[in-house]
């Protein structure tokens, strides 16, 4: 049952991938920091946005986070799991298995049952009977 082992890597991959969007999202509101903001009118004076210099503190704040460290290593490491993913979709596209036949032209390649069961030469109840066996194996070991 190689669909539980393509599972796992593709559910890492999408966390490290939340992770790296993340990094990605905290360095864009650094960054929106410095840009020019609309003068706020009151009854006294005009204030023309933030005083200083606002790209300095951009750049210290990064620093500071090392976000771009931390950027660099979540894209090493998506990268990593994406290879490690598409060797696990290879094993699982070899895989004599009826089973792991069946999630892989499910989930992956995007069949309909009654697609699978033409194929595979099943009738269409012992594909949902097997979609139910693997999501049940899915939502057990992971």
């Amino acid at each position: 049952m190689l669909y539980l082992d393509y599972e796992r890597s593709r559910r890492a991959y999408l966390e490290i991938q939340c992770r790296y969007n993340e990094i990605l999202r905290e360095k864009e509101n650094l960054f929106l920091k410095t840009q020019p903001q609309t003068a706020q009118f009151n009854t006294n004076s005009c204030i023309k946005g933030a005083k200083g210099n606002s790209f300095e503190s951009y750049l210290i704040e990064k620093e500071l986070r090392c976000i771009d460290e931390r950027l660099e290593e979540a894209k090493a490491i998506l990268n990593d799991r994406k290879e490690l993913l598409k060797l696990k979709e290879q094993e699982l596209r070899n895989s004599k298995d009826s089973h792991d036949k069946i999630y892989r032209m499910k989930y992956i390649d995007g069949y309909k049952t009654i697609k699978i069961a033409n194929v595979l030469g099943y009738d269409k109840s012992s594909v949902y009977r097997m979609l139910h066996i693997i999501n049940e194996n899915i939502r057990n070991e992971i």
